[in-house]
């Protein structure tokens, strides 16, 4: 037997998720590892993305259950005589690309993180990309996939996005301008987007690093780029904060019957490999606000980061997309030492489809096979990658 729980994780401060790349590690003379590490993944300026990975989420749900076990944890580690709690708590080992499947012991699947907007009780998912435009049949004819199609010409609502008045007389799609990035979320009958921006704002920090005998390093100048919720509104005639939103991301999680999991709710917990501070709740609330079915049968609409093989992509006439690339740290519970210093094993670097991405195919019976495609992933799909909108069946 299982339960399923709504998480929601209410950030103290700032927070910051890494990507692949990440500040220089230090290293000595003889180190060829970590200066070929440096060469390929270090930056001195490195941007946070503004959602948690689900391999992150899942960490802070296995370190959770694990730091709280006295009987497997000693405060820094798993004790000699707590493995085999600690694999019936927590499995084996971290999130790994097998094609299966993982064993998370008590944890047994994740949903998508989404933002949550507590005061208001609204749920978002991510709108699709083409959100702002509406596609004109045309007979001008291309080639995609190696296959003969006809291409549509893009064309921007007038209601929905009047920037691109500015640049377009004729509403057309400018590359160079791009799509904007929204969220969409139920308002009575109605269905309503706010932009990404006008959720998350950045929060940057400039400084320089000091070298191991304390002196400024010429080469450690960096720049880092978090975020923040914008959770408020300034009334100018009152200078008065008001708070109109009270956001925080969150994910449903199903576990087994026997995990304690509610017994953290308002715990402060880590989330991140910048060990981003937010306060957990956990509620065994049942229904989901969030929308499904907002988009033709003809279309598939991403709402995670999404591993898609070549062979798959094929299958659609056309598509508007982003990928983001996708690392992810390796350990097992011999692991002593968790940070990108002590040299463990970090994943080969895989490129994932973003979420808002949109797939179009020529009938709805494609757009199905894809969306079995999708599902076929079942050791991304487990923790919350590989999702959609219209979904089959039911969601976690």
């Amino acid at each position: 037997m299982t339960k399923r729980y709504l998480i929601t994780l209410k950030p103290i401060d700032k927070f910051f998720f890494g990507g692949d790349m990440t500040f220089a590690i230090p290293e000595s003379k003889n180190d060829d590892r970590r200066k070929k590490d440096n060469r390929r993944f270090s930056s001195y300026i490195i941007r946070s993305m503004c959602f948690p990975q689900q391999t992150s989420l899942l960490g802070m749900l296995r370190f959770l259950l694990l730091s709280n076990d006295p009987e497997c944890f000693d405060g820094t580690g798993i004790k000699a005589t707590g493995t085999t709690k600690a694999e019936t708590l927590i499995g084996p080992r971290s999130f790994c690309v097998s094609g299966s499947e993982g064993e998370f012991g008590q944890i047994e699947r994740l949903s998508p993180c989404f933002v949550r907007d507590c005061k208001n009780n609204r749920d978002f998912v991510f709108a699709p990309f083409d959100w702002d435009f509406c596609d004109e049949a045309t007979d001008d004819v291309g080639y995609v996939n190696g296959q003969k199609i006809m291409v549509p010409e893009l064309k921007v609502d007038a209601h929905k996005n009047p920037d691109y008045y500015e640049t377009s007389k004729d509403h057309e799609y400018m590359a160079k301008k791009g799509y904007s990035e929204y969220l969409l979320y139920k308002d009575g009958g109605d269905i309503k987007k706010i932009k990404v921006s006008d959720v998350f704002k950045e929060d940057r920090r400039i400084g320089i690093m000091k070298n191991y005998t304390g002196k400024t390093d010429n080469s450690g100048l960096f720049k880092q780029i978090g975020y923040r919720f914008k959770d408020f509104v300034e009334e100018r005639d009152t200078a008065q904060r008001i708070k109109v939103a009270d956001y925080c991301f969150a994910f449903y999680v199903t576990v087994k019957d026997e995990c304690k999991l509610a017994d953290y709710d308002g715990h402060i917990v880590l989330v991140g490999a910048d060990s981003s501070q937010f306060v957990i709740h956990v509620s065994d609330k049942k229904e989901d606000s969030r929308l499904t079915d907002v988009v033709t049968d003809c279309k598939v609409v991403l709402q995670s980061p999404s591993f898609i093989s070549r062979e798959t992509v094929k299958m659609a006439s056309f598509f508007v997309t982003q990928t983001m690339p996708f690392r992810f740290m390796t350990t097992s519970l011999g692991t002593k030492d968790y940070t990108l210093r002590a040299g463990f094993n970090r994943s080969r670097k895989y490129e994932l489809y973003a979420p808002g991405s949109v797939f179009y195919f020529k009938d709805s019976k494609e757009a199905e096979t894809f969306k079995e495609n999708l599902e076929k992933s079942k050791d991304f799909r487990q923790i919350g990658y590989n999702h959609y909108l219209n979904p089959k069946k039911s969601e976690i």
